[in-house]
């Protein structure tokens, strides 16, 4: 009878492997955050990290981790920070808002709430799929605003899983604090970009049921049109 000694190595090999890629993906995200005196260098450094996780969860794993990081947090500087600035003023803006909901009462607190909340989901999902869409291709802000949320409209269950196992890493985090400073950033930046790398994927897979079926009574036809023009390189 064989024994599985052999798979039981090649396992915990690839588990140390990947163990010390997320820590070194984290250590540089630490350096060059404090390198951009972290109020202009975080969002820039985040954004080098999903660009590395990019490589990774599509199946490229010969590449330098540190040049690839590096390029990508030179080439976005700026529009991480223009990106990051956007968030930061929709978040203010529902803060405000929110406190200003606190003071109204009746028929106009019911719609305030209604707006407010419809607000906050738009922003959550603008957080979410803005840096994994603008690495995809980059795009305005408009724009990017506009393909978050047809993207969640065409992968509604992508968007589910990306929400849930954010929530986890979270959660995990929250539990392990200790953890953040060598696998934070690096986990949240993975299960992003694995969840976006999904929702590609069958938006891929819709727009050739699509093209091959033109005439098939998937979805209206204006979202028909606006599935084949998303994501067109």
């Amino acid at each position: 009878m064989g024994n599985n000694y052999g798979f039981v190595s090649t396992g915990f090999y690839r588990l140390l492997e990947w163990l010390w890629f997320f820590i070194y993906l984290n250590l540089l995200w630490l350096g060059f955050t404090l390198l951009g005196v972290i109020v202009v260098g975080v969002l820039p450094a985040t954004l080098a990290v999903m660009a590395v996780m990019q490589r990774f969860v599509t199946g490229d794993k010969d590449f330098s981790i540190f040049r690839s990081f590096f390029e990508a947090f030179k080439t976005h500087f700026f529009k991480a920070n223009i990106i990051g600035l956007f968030i930061g003023v929709l978040s203010y803006l529902l803060w405000f808002n929110y406190h200003y909901l606190l003071t109204t009462t009746g028929g106009e607190a019911i719609l305030l709430a209604l707006g407010w909340n419809v607000t906050l989901v738009v922003v959550i999902v603008f957080v979410l799929y803005s840096f994994p869409l603008y690495l995809h291709q980059p795009k305005h802000l408009k724009t990017l605003v506009k393909d978050s949320l047809l993207l969640v409209l065409a992968t509604p269950l992508s968007f589910l899983s990306m929400v849930i196992s954010v929530g986890l890493v979270g959660a995990f985090l929250s539990i392990i604090p200790g953890m953040i400073p060598f696998l934070g950033i690096a986990l949240l930046s993975w299960v992003m970009m694995w969840n976006m790398h999904q929702a590609l994927l069958r938006v891929a897979r819709k727009k050739d049921r699509l093209e091959n079926h033109p005439n098939a009574p998937i979805i209206g036809h204006r979202v028909k049109e606006q599935i084949r023009a998303l994501f067109q390189n």
